[in-house]
């Protein structure tokens, strides 16, 4: 995970152009907020093991948590992780509760087998403004645990809840 280069944006701060990119395609927009305990931060930055935990969380609850998936004989897994960056930018002491924000578009592919998940992650700070700390696409796939092999369709149900 490196940063390329990086651009001044209007007020002078320099951006890595990787995380200038147009806006995700057309999906299911969904945020939520989590707060930061003291042990996810790295001294003043979030690890990216940390920032893809933030985005299973939000992925996790808008399936509906593990147990949906077990009544279905459904395992969802990662695919593949692309465009993941972390930015290197130290975040400011927080007045109160680290808080950041995890926005992800859901966009179904392949014939409603995979789901491409374009998440990014904004720490929000003391006077609610956002700042990027990290984004990455992330593919996801169904399994059959009887089976162990993709599933051959996505229940409508879940394709309801990413679409």
């Amino acid at each position: 995970l490196t940063v390329m280069s990086t651009k001044n944006n209007n007020d002078g701060d320099k951006i890595p152009s990787v995380l200038q990119s147009p806006s995700p395609p057309n999906g299911l927009l969904v945020q939520h907020s989590f707060v930061v305990y003291r042990d996810e931060w790295n001294g003043d930055h979030l690890s990216f093991y940390n920032v893809l935990n933030f985005f299973e969380r939000l992925r996790s609850i808008q399936i509906g948590g593990p147990d949906k998936l077990k009544m279905f004989r459904l395992l969802v897994v990662v695919a593949r992780i692309d465009h993941g960056v972390v930015l290197p930018l130290p975040l400011p002491q927080a007045k109160r509760k680290r808080v950041v924000l995890v926005e992800t578009t859901f966009v179904m592919k392949n014939r409603n087998r995979t789901c491409d998940c374009h998440q990014r992650l904004y720490h929000v700070n003391d006077d609610d403004k956002k700042q990027l700390v990290a984004q990455a696409v992330v593919t996801l796939m169904l399994l059959d645990t009887t089976t162990g092999r993709p599933a051959k369709q996505t229940p409508k149900w879940l394709v309801k809840r990413f679409t």
